[in-house]
C-alpha cells in the first residue's frame, strides 16, 4: 500500500465523461452526492436548452472530485450562465481536488464565455469548512435563503432506516389516521411506470393549476423524467389515487444511490377529492417503495422560504405536513457564485433581485394590468449591461426563463426541486 507521501505525488488528471453508467458510478463514491449531479438529470435539463458538461478529477485511478455543469444562454441577456445543482462534489479540504475542479470550470467558462458559475452544494450550513473553502477559492456567497431558479436551500428529509412499523408509529396521530382514509372510502392506489401514468399526472397538475393558480410541470418535462427514471421500476415510479374512474391525486419518486427523491405531488383541490385525504397514502407508498429499493433517506424537498420557519410563510403548511411524517429540516450552506465577467454579473444580480417584485406586481395586477404579457414570455431585444441597469422592466423579465416547472409543493419556480 502506498504511503501518504506517495499518494500526494500521484498524478492528478481531469477527464470529461459521456457514459451514463461510468459517470453515476463515480459520482456515487463522492460525499454529498445528489440526484441533480446524476447523468439522467443532466439529460432532462438538456431538453430545456441546457448543455451538461461532466468532468471528473482523478488522483491516479481514484475519483477525488466531480462536477456536472449545466450551461445555458439566457435569451434576452445574450450570455451564458453555468450552474452546478447540488455540486460540486469533492473533499473540500483537498487542494489537489480543487485545482482539478477549477481547471475544468474555467475551461467550460472560457468555451461558453459564461458570466458566472453558480454552485449550490448539498452540504449542511453547520459545516463551516465548506463556506470557507468556497470563499478561499474565489466564490462569492449569496445571502439569500432562496432564489428564483436554483435548488432550495431549506429542505426536509426522512430517515428510512427504521422499520415500516416504526416509521408509521412515529408519525403524528392525525397523519396515521389519514393514511388509510382514501382506501376506506373506496379509492384505489396503484403504482405505474407507463407513459399513460405520466399523462394522468400531467392532467392532475393542470387541474391543480386551474384551481389554485400554481404553475405545474409541463407534459414535455414529465415525459423526459419518464424516459430517464419512471420507465425503469428500479429507478422511479408514479402512484395514482383514483375513485370511480376519477383521478384524485398522483405522486412520483425516483432513486439515486441510497437516497430517494419525491419529485411531484398533484392533488385535485376540489372539496369532493379533498375529503379522501390522498396525500398521506401517496407519501406512504413512496416510503415503502424507497425502502424496498434499499434507500436510507427520502428527500421530500423544500417547503418554507426562510430559516428558521415562521407561521406567516406561505409554505408553512407544507412544512408542517412533512413534519407530520417526522421529516427533519435541513438548512444547507446556500448559493455561491464564481464570477467570470463582473460587469455583466452585476446586471444579472440586479435582475435576479428584482424578479420577485415583478412577480408580485404581475400576480396583483394580472395580464391586462401589466401590458398583457406573462412574466416569462416578454420578448425584448438583448440590452447592453449599462442599459440593463436603467431599463428595469426589461431586466425584471430576464431570469424567469431559467425557472423550471413547479414540483410536488405546487409553488412557483423555486419549489422543492427548483433547479430552474
Amino acid at each position: 500500500m502506498p504511503g501518504a507521501g506517495e499518494q500526494k505525488l500521484a498524478a492528478i488528471n481531469t477527464i470529461e465523461i459521456a457514459e451514463a453508467e461510468r459517470w453515476n458510478s463515480l459520482v456515487l463514491t463522492l460525499p454529498n452526492c445528489d440526484l441533480r449531479q446524476g447523468f439522467e438529470w443532466g439529460e432532462i435539463r438538456r431538453g430545456s436548452g441546457w448543455t451538461p458538461y461532466r468532468f471528473a478529477v482523478l488522483r491516479g485511478d481514484r475519483c477525488i472530485a466531480a462536477v456536472q455543469l449545466l450551461a445555458k444562454k439566457v435569451r434576452r441577456l445574450g450570455e451564458f450562465v453555468l450552474y452546478a445543482p447540488r455540486g460540486p462534489l469533492l473533499d473540500w479540504r483537498d487542494g489537489g481536488a480543487w485545482r482539478g475542479l477549477l481547471e475544468v470550470v474555467n475551461r467550460v467558462a472560457a468555451q461558453t464565455d459564461a458570466v458566472l458559475m453558480r454552485a449550490s452544494p448539498g452540504v449542511e450550513a453547520a459545516d463551516g469548512g465548506v463556506p470557507a473553502a468556497l470563499l478561499r477559492h474565489g466564490f462569492v456567497h449569496l445571502a439569500d435563503d432562496r432564489t428564483r431558479w436554483n435548488m432550495p436551500r431549506i429542505i426536509q428529509t426522512l430517515d428510512l432506516r427504521p422499520t415500516e412499523e416504526q416509521l408509521r408509529s412515529q408519525m403524528r396521530k392525525r397523519m396515521r389516521q389519514s393514511l388509510d382514509m382514501a382506501l376506506r372510502r373506496g379509492a384505489v392506489v396503484e403504482v405505474y411506470n407507463s407513459v399513460e401514468a405520466v399523462r394522468r399526472l400531467s392532467q392532475l397538475m393542470t387541474r391543480r393549476e386551474e384551481q389554485k393558480g400554481y404553475r405545474g410541470a409541463s407534459l414535455d418535462w414529465l415525459l423526459r423524467e419518464h424516459r430517464e427514471y419512471y420507465a425503469s421500476p428500479a429507478k422511479g415510479a408514479i402512484w395514482i389515487v383514483s375513485h370511480q374512474g376519477r383521478d384524485l391525486a398522483a405522486a412520483s419518486a425516483v432513486r439515486f444511490g441510497r437516497t430517494a427523491h419525491s419529485l411531484h405531488l398533484a392533488l385535485d383541490r376540489s372539496a369532493a377529492a379533498r375529503s379522501f385525504r390522498p396525500g398521506p397514502a401517496l407519501d406512504w407508498e413512496a416510503i415503502r417503495w424507497a425502502k424496498a429499493q434499499g434507500c436510507e433517506v427520502l428527500n421530500l424537498g423544500g417547503s418554507v422560504r426562510r430559516f428558521p420557519p415562521e407561521r406567516k410563510d406561505p409554505s408553512y403548511g407544507v412544512y408542517e405536513y412533512k413534519r407530520g411524517l417526522r421529516a427533519s429540516l435541513n438548512y444547507l450552506t446556500g448559493y455561491y457564485d464564481l464570477v467570470f465577467r463582473p460587469m455583466h454579473y452585476r446586471a444579472f444580480r440586479l435582475a435576479e433581485y428584482a424578479q420577485p417584485l415583478w412577480d408580485r406586481l404581475h400576480e396583483r395586477f394580472g395580464r391586462g394590468g401589466m401590458g398583457g404579457h406573462r412574466v416569462d414570455d416578454v420578448d425584448l431585444p438583448a440590452p447592453s449591461p449599462l442599459r440593463s441597469m436603467l431599463n428595469v422592466r426589461s431586466w425584471l423579465a430576464q431570469p424567469a426563463e431559467l425557472a423550471r416547472p413547479a414540483d410536488r409543493n405546487g409553488h412557483d419556480g423555486l419549489n422543492k426541486d427548483a433547479d430552474f
